[in-house]
């Protein structure tokens, strides 16, 4: 017979059916244990647990003189008993299927409970309450306080969602679900075939690995037929996010914006920053293609490529939809960018580029481009360094600093 060694904890529903089977078989426990890779121990602790005891209508269980002395050894029911028919005395029988279900409850009742006292799971709700405030993750408040915190961001989300802690559900960053968004119309988008030839995202895909370094770009929009925008960078290899203020969302303005930035870094660390851009079809985008023009111009070894994506097709640059959240959990929806300044945008993507991030090692967005880049690079876009403890995810940031101001 092929033995079936235990890979698991606990025993599944289907070693317990298979231990229903040999026990009306007439095998050991020696013969089971060695066939599902458990222990002697474990098979007799299972049959005592998890069995069902059956009594004639009337008797009361807990009357010793009626359990049958049979009971007290292997194999503590009485499945294969012979005279089990006819017996008056309480019966004890083993269902696979029944075990199963009362192992689970058993289980599931067991960690019902907080498995700290007090005092650690006041202390735990006061951590936790006090980053969520600041709009930061559970997972950064896991790895900012994982001296003080010791149970896992798993138990955190089931204790905030039993009640155990002060926080709640609705809290959580993402952890509410969404409301289905409103159909809109289609914006204007590029359509020209000659600006598409060569940068289409087939094209993009057979240059560019999904672990090469390039950019992904974006804008975001604030009121409804307010012109300022939102320019949006972000490097997927690093997690990195920069953000340029728009006085207008058209390509004049993207180019005028990437124009300064190329001025502000230097060309050789644009070359090194942006070697590829990746981007939607939006009409603001029109005239990019003319910084590869641009820099080709210069006799440069190395010039950077423009590609677009296919349209309709918001997940080929996710990654900087991703980041879109973040921004719009500092600068909600409808929400007019004229009050801002680059400064204001600046702050912002400082707090965001501070987020410990699970996919990076546990690594913040400013410690990875620190390492690949430098500090004069972080220095010249403005990106200062934040206390992952201090991190704000809410919209009270930028007003906070306007109070300072004023």
């Amino acid at each position: 017979m092929h033995k079936c060694k235990g890979t698991r904890k606990h025993l599944n529903v289907r070693q317990r059916i298979y231990i229903e089977v040999a026990i009306k078989r007439g095998d050991t426990a020696s013969q089971i244990a060695n066939y599902l890779g458990f222990s002697r121990q474990a098979i007799y602790r299972e049959l005592k647990s998890n069995a069902r005891v059956k009594s004639r209508r009337g008797i009361r269980l807990s009357s010793a003189r009626i359990i049958c002395p049979k009971l007290f050894k292997y194999p503590f029911v009485c499945n294969n008993c012979l005279i089990k028919q006819t017996c008056t005395q309480i019966k004890r029988y083993y269902n696979g299927t029944e075990a199963h279900e009362i192992a689970k409850s058993r289980l599931s009742g067991s960690r019902s409970f907080p498995r700290l006292n007090q005092g650690a799971l006041l202390e735990l709700s006061n951590i936790v309450e006090d980053g969520l405030d600041k709009g930061q993750s559970l997972h950064h408040i896991c790895r900012v306080n994982k001296d003080k915190i010791t149970v896992s961001e798993r138990t955190i989300r089931n204790y905030i969602a039993k009640r155990h802690i002060a926080s709640m559900n609705i809290d959580l960053p993402l952890q509410t679900r969404f409301k289905k968004p409103l159909k809109r119309y289609a914006r204007a988008s590029i359509r020209d075939a000659e600006t598409l030839l060569g940068r289409s995202y087939f094209d993009f895909k057979s240059i560019v690995h999904a672990s090469s370094h390039y950019a992904q770009m974006d804008t975001v929009i604030g009121k409804f037929k307010e012109k300022p925008c939102l320019l949006t960078i972000f490097l997927p290899k690093y997690s990195f996010l920069l953000a340029r203020l728009l006085n207008a969302c058209s390509s004049v303005e993207v180019n005028k914006a990437l124009l300064k930035l190329r001025d502000d870094i230097g060309h050789d660390t644009w070359l090194r920053v942006f070697p590829f851009i990746l981007t939607d079809r939006g009409f603001e985008f029109t005239n990019l293609h003319e910084l590869e023009k641009e820099t080709a111009s210069r006799k440069a070894k190395q010039h950077i490529k423009v590609f677009f994506t296919d349209p309709y097709r918001s997940n080929q640059k996710a990654e900087i939809e991703s980041a879109h959240r973040f921004i719009r959990r500092i600068i909600p929806k409808s929400t007019s960018f004229t009050n801002f300044t680059q400064d204001d945008i600046d702050l912002m993507c400082s707090h965001i580029n501070a987020v410990i991030r699970r996919k990076q090692n546990n690594k913040t967005g400013y410690e990875l481009v620190l390492k690949a880049f430098g500090k004069k690079f972080l220095d010249d876009v403005n990106i200062t360094y934040i206390n992952p403890k201090d991190v704000t995810i809410k919209p009270y940031l930028l007003h906070k600093k306007k109070k300072k101001n004023g």
